[in-house]
């Protein structure tokens, strides 16, 4: 009996023992845990405070300075390419984007505070994703002022497929993951993201934190000082960039500014050439001390449309001729007055990649009971004052335009 109970003591201390062992590596497995947990969130951190820091100057935050934003602390002499070897990194970033990814980058040590003895270290690689279409919200609606990113059609961004919205619709109706979007797109978008954002302030050309400029709403409400000062130095002419990018958010063919001599971009007919011809014809009977002559200017424009989709308008050409000057030698003094339009077509057809010419035919008669019929052909000076040439949208709106030209002569 005493032999029994002192086995029962020895398998409860041995129980006992594994039992404890046990519990010492579960607890010290769970301790490395919480350590490495630890360690993970503080890395978090550290690198989120990294790349604020890159990402503010003059204590507000702004756009990054770059599209790939590494860790930049080199004390430790290491360095690791993160990417090297995962086959599928490159799906969960924008293909132009990932070469600048894909390197090698410093590792920075994490110290302890009391004895500065390292327990870790960290590195990270951040890219920047908050410029790129959403593709989760573009299209759904027509062009109205800009202020909807619905606005923005899917069917021109090439890396989209045809049936897009179909897809989007049924069955991903949102896309939460890049490997998500690049199944519908058939490939990683370059364009496109799962979402998009931008800060509130940006980095003018001198790096100093400027807040962030609205170009929303009625383009005839924007704020045209405050957008081309936030543009000096970023585009080689801020005036000139406003109207266009003011043309394209507004409904309208003509530039709101009224600047024809800057790049519109609005698709509309555009002036190519003109080509200016004179014809003379005697009307009168042919009896007697003098002569009515019928002058006809024919002032031929040629226009080039370069778009590959009709504007969905109708156009045409109009010329402002204030006055037009005949003299003929021998003969009279020249006689100013200003012409007359003759009746006829000055609609462009339409088509895309298309030149297209309309003729425009001003005709004065010009009496002039003085002058004899001439036994030869007289000489005949003409000068041509064209104001304007435009072509014209609905209503009547200018469209384009080239003018005032200087007095053309003929001779």
């Amino acid at each position: 009996m005493v032999l029994g109970f002192l086995a029962l003591l020895i398998i409860s201390s041995v129980s006992f023992s594994v039992l404890m062992r046990t519990e010492r590596l579960a607890t010290r497995s769970y301790v490395d845990v919480v350590k490495a947990r630890n360690l993970l969130h503080l890395a978090l951190a550290r690198a989120m405070e990294d790349i604020d820091l890159q990402m503010t100057s003059g204590g507000l935050l702004v756009a990054p300075p770059s599209s790939v934003l590494t860790s930049t602390d080199t004390a430790t002499g290491s360095s690791t390419n993160l990417f090297a070897g995962e086959l599928q990194a490159e799906r969960y970033i924008p293909p132009f984007l990932f070469p600048g990814a894909n390197i090698a980058v410093p590792w920075i040590a994490i110290q302890d505070p009391v004895n500065n003895q390292i327990v870790g270290r960290y590195t990270f690689v951040a890219v920047d994703s908050s410029g790129f279409l959403d593709a989760n919200v573009i299209s759904g609606s027509g062009l109205s002022f800009g202020t909807d990113p619905r606005d923005i059609r899917y069917d021109i961004v090439p890396e989209l497929p045809a049936d897009f919205l179909t897809i989007r619709a049924n069955p991903w109706m949102r896309f939460d993951t890049l490997p998500e979007l690049a199944m519908a797109a058939s490939g990683v978008p370059n364009s496109t993201f799962i979402y998009s954002r931008f800060p509130n302030m940006y980095l003018d050309a001198s790096d100093e934190a400027q807040p962030r400029v609205s170009i929303g709403g009625d383009p005839a409400d924007w704020d045209q000082a405050s957008i081309v000062d936030a543009l000096q130095g970023l585009v080689p002419n801020p005036t000139d960039f406003f109207g266009v990018i003011q043309d394209f958010a507004s409904s309208s063919y003509v530039p709101l500014d009224g600047n024809y001599n800057r790049i519109n971009a609005r698709r509309v007919p555009m002036i190519n050439e003109v080509v200016v011809s004179n014809t003379f014809e005697r009307i009168d009977d042919g009896l007697g001390a003098g002569a009515t002559i019928r002058h006809r200017a024919h002032v031929l424009v040629e226009t080039w449309y370069p778009f590959p989709a009709d504007p969905g308008g109708n156009f045409s050409v109009n010329i402002e001729i204030p006055s037009m000057v005949t003299g003929f030698l021998p003969g009279p003094p020249p006689v100013m007055d200003q012409p007359t339009l003759e009746p006829g077509d000055q609609s462009i057809p339409m088509a895309p990649f298309s030149y297209a010419v309309v003729t425009n035919v001003f005709v004065r008669d010009l009496v002039l009971p003085d002058w004899p019929l001439p036994s030869a052909n007289p000489q005949v000076g003409v000068q041509l004052t064209i104001a304007n040439i435009q072509v014209l949208a609905a209503a009547g709106a200018v469209a384009d335009q080239a003018g005032p030209f200087q007095p053309a002569h003929f001779a």
